[in-house]
């Protein structure tokens, strides 16, 4: 299997894990749809971004600049494989780098990502 694939499916595994919307079952459609703040129905890349800049201040409960396994609990393993340094930890570059998960969910490359790539894009473990 190629490997941007199988990297670009940890990360989508990664958000789907880190969403509250998908925790309270309303799968990774509703939980990336909450990143659409103008609300047209799209998520941009902007966008996405803006979404994961929030959670990692929302997250990092120390105000030190990084997430830990500690502060991410048992979503560690999976949204610690978004550390590209190594150091065991994600700086806030690491957790809002979403180039590669949002270029495999946009699959017809219009620069937003809808309810018909979601529907279509590939599920963890399936």
């Amino acid at each position: 299997m190629n490997k941007g694939f199988l990297a670009a499916l940890g990360l989508v595994s990664a958000l789907a894990l880190a969403a509250p919307a998908f925790a309270q079952g309303g799968g990774m459609a509703a939980m990336l749809m909450t990143a659409d703040a103008n609300k047209d129905g799209k998520v941009t890349a902007a966008e996405m971004k803006a979404a994961r800049e929030a959670r990692f201040v929302s997250e990092d409960k120390n105000k030190d600049g990084f997430l830990t396994a500690d502060e991410l609990g048992d979503r560690a393993q999976m949204a610690l494989r978004g550390d590209k340094n190594g150091d065991g930890k994600l700086d806030k570059a690491e957790f809002t780098d979403t180039t590669m998960m949002f270029g495999f969910l946009d699959a017809n490359k219009d620069g937003a990502i809808d309810q018909a790539e979601l529907a279509a894009a590939p599920r963890p473990g399936g």
